[in-house]
């Protein structure tokens, strides 16, 4: 007997106190029933469960992974469950689904002999990518034959994707990586990425020439996730300076999480002196070959007017190598140069005649 009250909708857990001894030569019917009576609906007062001889029940017990009920978009999720065999029948093989949102996405079998009480891991060979920001439901089903008890036969877990808003820069398109000869009106372009799970407008972009900022703009167009675009400065920088520039180019978005990919540097060599202005340069009319050249090269001028002509090499961190001084007497220039004792790499050529300045480049191999 009952001895508590209970009011309208409410419940209790009643144990009672005798047990029962059932043996495993029978099958068993247990039924509980309740006598009131003042009870007008006879319908709900009993309950009955099959306790067969010999049974199979497969139990999906716990998630092994994912552990945690957030994931980053960019994981790949592996799912993994504990499987545990509640019947006193030994189990052989299981179908296994996978499901995401009430949706299929996969079915695997699994062979193990599991004794009652046994229990096993198993891993789906589909792994989840679960790339949009939102909340998933991951469902898993498993069947077994003759399986008698359906109730620990699912399993499921809530996972939570964030928003993640991540621009990066993956290059500098220009000025090229192999340009030498720089002006005080450079255009800057970069290749931006949007590394995140959700669409990006009005990013914030910045120039740093020597790590001195020179230009910060905004790009108003949407960048979708995935998609990448070329951005090109409206506002041009100054490289005329002769030497090495570092050119760094960086993404500053707020609430970006990954900061390794907002900045790109690149470093530029400006070999020309100021005084040789970009009017001066006259590299359409001079020919160096071979090149690449092995030791020794020749560079020809055509209409060369006489006069002194002056000619410096210089490696490729600017420093001079050699210094060739010739007199011309005017027409056609032609002259060898030996480098045969200077390492392989590329060298940059300056001639200065009187009127006119020419420069070139030579790779020795």
């Amino acid at each position: 007997t009952l001895f508590t009250t209970l009011p309208a909708g409410g419940t209790s857990v009643f144990t009672f106190r005798q047990k029962l001894q059932l043996g495993t030569e029978n099958n068993h019917t247990l039924k509980v029933f309740t006598e009131l009576g003042t009870d007008g609906f006879r319908g709900n007062d009993t309950i009955s469960r099959y306790f067969p001889r010999e049974f199979s029940d497969a139990s999906i017990m716990s998630f092994e992974s994912p552990s945690k009920g957030t994931a980053d978009f960019r994981d790949t999720l592996q799912v993994s469950v504990w499987i545990r065999n509640e019947g006193t029948l030994a189990v052989e093989r299981l179908n296994l689904q996978l499901l995401l949102d009430g949706i299929l996405l996969s079915e695997d079998s699994l062979s193990v002999h599991l004794e009652q009480h046994d229990s096993t891991l198993f891993t789906f060979k589909d792994s989840l990518n679960l790339f949009d920001p939102g909340t998933y439901r991951i469902g898993i089903i498993a069947v077994a034959e003759g399986d008698y008890n359906p109730v620990n036969d699912t399993l499921s877990k809530l996972i939570a994707v964030d928003t993640v808003r991540d621009a990066g820069i993956s290059e500098i398109s220009s000025p090229a990586s192999n340009d030498t000869i720089l002006s005080d009106s450079e255009t800057v372009s970069a290749s931006i990425y949007n590394h995140g799970n959700y669409m990006i407008a009005g990013l914030p972009l910045t120039v740093l020439i020597d790590s001195v900022i020179a230009v910060q703009e905004t790009m108003s167009d949407t960048l979708y996730p995935a998609d990448s675009m070329t951005y090109i400065f409206q506002s041009p920088v100054d490289l005329s300076k002769y030497g090495y520039h570092d050119v760094a180019v960086c993404v500053l978005f707020p609430g970006d999480p990954h900061s390794e990919n907002d900045t790109i540097k690149q470093r530029y060599f400006n070999w020309h002196p100021r005084f040789l202005s970009s009017e001066e340069i006259q590299t359409g009319t001079m020919s160096i070959y071979p090149n690449p050249a092995q030791g020794t090269f020749r560079i020809a001028l055509d209409d060369l007017a006489a006069g002194d002509v002056f000619i410096d090499i210089f490696n490729i961190l600017g420093k001079p190598v050699l210094k060739v001084y010739h007199q011309h007497h005017g027409g056609h220039f032609d002259i060898a140069v030996d480098l045969e004792n200077h390492p392989e790499g590329l060298y940059f050529i300056k001639i200065r005649t009187n009127q006119l300045r020419y420069s070139g480049s030579l790779l020795m191999f």
